[in-house]
Order: structure tokens, then C-alpha cells, then sequence
């Protein structure tokens, strides 16, 4: 939804600045260059936001193993100094 939201906002303001000849009729639109002009911010959009995504998916997924592990190396610390030796 977000790329979307990039798409219609991102797209127009830049079609205005790069067609202006065309909206004021001194030479015709250029449909190649303008859908290109909305594609471009939607597909940056859509890979940083995924991009995103998995960075912080996979930044939980480093955290839940190292609080597992460590968790797993406490555990046997405390087992091993209630063993009485004699």
C-alpha cells in the first residue's frame, strides 16, 4: 500500500517537473518516459520496504537464537556449581 502511496505522490510531482513541455502543450508527452516515471519510486519503494523487512526479521531471529543459546550456557552454569563434589 505504501508503494502505491510512493507511486501516486513520488510519480506525479516528478512527471510535472519532467513533462512541464507537454502540460503546457510546447511538445507532446512522452508515455514511455512517463510510465517509467512511476514505475521507478514504486519498485525502490517496494525493495527498500521488503529489504527492510527482512533485515529486522532476520535481526529477531540472530536475537531469539542468542538469548536461546546463552539461556542454554546459563542454565549448565548453574547445574554444574550445585554438583557437590566429595
Amino acid at each position: 500500500m505504501r508503494s502505491l502511496l510512493t507511486l501516486l505522490i513520488v510519480g506525479s510531482i516528478l512527471n510535472m517537473i519532467n513533462q512541464q513541455d507537454a502540460i503546457f502543450a510546447i511538445a507532446e508527452i512522452s508515455w514511455a518516459n512517463m510510465l517509467l516515471t512511476f514505475v521507478v519510486p514504486f519498485l525502490v519503494s517496494t525493495f527498500s520496504g521488503t529489504a527492510a523487512a527482512l533485515q529486522c526479521q532476520q535481526q529477531r531471529t540472530n536475537e531469539h537464537q542468542y538469548r536461546c543459546n546463552n539461556g542454554a550456557q546459563l542454565a549448565n552454569e548453574d547445574m554444574s556449581s550445585h554438583i557437590v563434589t566429595e
